[in-house]
């Protein structure tokens, strides 16, 4: 999925529903030790590695934590019960919104790798 179908599909949810959307995308990102916002989202990972431990990746050399986009989006489909291809949509719009790039185009300027 790229920006523009991503973008295409979330016009069509609710305020809500991307809400909802943002929130699990940040939940993911505590999950898999990219972020951490306050105490309480910490908790909320820890349980959540207990429950979703096979959505986690390793760490990569020297402790870095790693995502999968595919991970990423099973995750928030778990934690909110919507599609995976909303969740798809709300992480590659995300990546965009961040990086200026999609997910295709980062890979491409690394040499084929995230």
């Amino acid at each position: 999925m790229d920006y523009a179908e991503a973008t295409q599909l979330l016009g069509a949810l609710t305020p809500a529903q991307r809400n909802t959307l943002e929130e699990a995308h940040d939940r993911y990102y505590c999950f898999a030790g990219i972020s951490s916002f306050d105490a309480e989202s910490d908790r909320q990972a820890e349980a959540d590695r207990g429950t979703f431990a096979h959505l986690l990746f390793p760490p990569g050399p020297g402790g870095i934590p790693s995502i999968s986009q595919e991970r990423a989006a099973e995750f928030m489909a778990a934690v909110t019960g919507f599609p995976v291809a909303w969740c798809r949509a709300w992480d590659e719009y995300s990546f965009c919104e961040l990086h200026g790039v999609d997910y295709a185009e980062q890979a491409t300027m690394n040499g084929g790798v995230l």
